[in-house]
């Protein structure tokens, strides 16, 4: 199996363990009121919330947690119009959550929304 198999594999493993956390279909304010800046960490916390240019979103990573890079890739590989992204800072581990896996760290979870601020489409970044 070459990296790129293997970084693929383990990508879709922990989307899909994302996506259970975060129901598609969910709106963009369920999640801002579940994710506030101010949560607890051991809960869950809003780390950035940005919202899609006119112009669509950048090639460059020049947003602070790559919002843009992730945005723009899931637009690439869907076809769809990602409007809104949320990234939230999650516990990996080492709490009562209902995340699955023993390892201590962190995840951030993109949350990709329509027009509509629809939950359409997550992606979770492993960070330590």
């Amino acid at each position: 199996m070459t990296w790129e198999e293997r970084r693929d594999r383990e990508e879709r493993y922990n989307t899909d363990e994302a996506v259970k956390l975060h129901a598609l279909g969910s709106s963009r304010s369920e999640m801002l009121a579940r994710y506030p800046t101010t949560n607890s960490f051991f809960d869950g916390r809003m780390l950035s919330t940005s919202t899609r240019p006119n112009s669509g979103w950048p090639e460059t990573r020049t947003y602070q947690y790559d919002e843009n890079f992730f945005a723009l890739r899931r637009e690439k590989k869907s076809g769809t119009t990602v409007q809104f992204c949320i990234v939230v800072e999650l516990p990996r581990g080492g709490s009562l959550s209902s995340i699955p896996n023993p390892t201590p760290g962190i995840w951030w979870d993109y949350l990709f929304f329509d027009k509509n601020e629809k939950l359409i489409s997550v992606h979770r970044r492993f960070i330590d």
